[in-house]
């Protein structure tokens, strides 16, 4: 799940709301942000805040999204994914866009930072498991698939790396953000590859 970070200690003094105006408000947004290196990804969430919808975007659509991303820039700390809790524990930024799994180590590390799955909805990517053609062990391989589906298994995998479970029957996560399903949206939209990388490039250039 991709959604925000929060450092609860600073927003204990400052205007809150659970929601992507944390990072593209200025009437809400802190001083600095940390904001994803995704041109995809950046831009459906600009399209969620601005339009609750990242699908049938029309092209004045796709300039308030860009016009939207470059007026954020001036208060981006630093476009990074993979660095997203360090800018949280360093208290470069009060606020980070970032993936659930990597987040909610921090708040298992300090009870003051927090994953928030913004209230427009978050975004989820599913990863996959995938047999080679020319594999010559696909027992081997199915019997480590099942033991990564038992039960117990999938259990640690949520309380150590805040992953929702990927079983029919249902495993009631502790993060509530699991059980809001009604919430999650795919990175998908009707922008062209060449749209994004056009947009990107403006921006990271502006």
């Amino acid at each position: 799940m991709y959604g925000l970070g929060v450092d609860t200690k600073y927003f204990a003094t400052h205007s809150f709301a659970p929601s992507w105006r944390l990072i593209f408000d200025p009437s809400i947004m802190p001083p600095s942000v940390g904001m994803i290196d995704g041109p995809r990804e950046a831009v459906l969430i600009a399209a969620q805040y601005l339009f609750g919808d990242t699908m049938n975007l029309s092209t004045d659509d796709i300039q308030k999204i860009k016009s939207l991303l470059v007026q954020q820039k001036g208060s981006v700390e630093a476009y990074s994914e993979a660095g997203a809790e360090y800018l949280l524990v360093s208290e470069s930024t009060p606020v980070v866009v970032g993936g659930a799994s990597d987040l909610s180590r921090v708040s298992r590390i300090d009870s003051r930072f927090d994953f928030v799955l913004p209230q427009e909805g978050g975004f989820v990517l599913i990863d996959s498991f995938a047999i080679p053609i020319g594999s010559k062990k696909d027992e081997f391989v199915y019997k480590f698939i099942d033991f990564m589906y038992r039960r117990d298994v999938v259990i640690r995998h949520q309380e150590k790396y805040g992953m929702c479970s990927p079983l029919k029957k249902e495993i009631t996560s502790s993060d509530e953000s699991c059980n809001e399903k009604q919430k999650m949206n795919f990175f998908r939209s009707n922008i062209t590859e060449q749209t994004l990388h056009d947009i990107w490039v403006s921006l990271m250039v502006s």
